[in-house]
């Protein structure tokens, strides 16, 4: 990926159809976390840009939000970035807007780690707003729940 061919936005239309179909299968996990309000969002950033995009002093926090995802975990240069995939996944409701990116050299692992961070972050934000007697009825309504093999 090289700044002539970067795009803000991944356009559906003429990305590999095995790309569009992952991010369509992928989509479908957000799914409990959506009214019919909620506008979904799949974006291709611009890596470089976490270089230049916050402020001096918050080096160090871009440095440790990508420090698991490179594979050396040293410090990411310009050459380490210009050929990642950025993806950002969004969720946007009523004013709110809940963001998660992934970074990596393959589109297919920078939408699972998106995709994963955003699960775990709705997921803790259910966990802080679920009171603790709706918890135990989702358990027990879970538990008293047969499967059949």
């Amino acid at each position: 990926m090289t700044d002539a061919n970067f795009k803000s936005n991944i356009d559906l239309r003429n990305i590999d159809p095995e790309v569009r179909s992952y991010i369509y299968q992928m989509l479908v996990d957000f799914e409990p976390y959506t009214s019919p309000t909620t506008q979904l969002s799949v974006s291709a950033k611009d890596p470089l840009a976490l270089l230049t995009e916050n402020e001096p002093e918050a080096d160090e926090e871009i440095e440790m939000k990508y420090y698991l995802d490179h594979p050396d975990h040293s410090r990411l240069t310009e050459d380490d970035l210009k050929n990642q995939w950025r993806i950002s996944i969004a969720l946007v409701d009523e004013g709110t807007r809940i963001e998660e990116e992934g970074l990596d050299l393959d589109i297919f692992v920078a939408l699972r780690k998106a995709k994963t961070k955003l699960l775990e972050h709705l997921n803790a934000i259910h966990d802080d707003v679920l009171s603790p007697a709706e918890r135990v009825s989702q358990i027990q309504s879970a538990l008293d729940k047969t499967q059949i093999h």
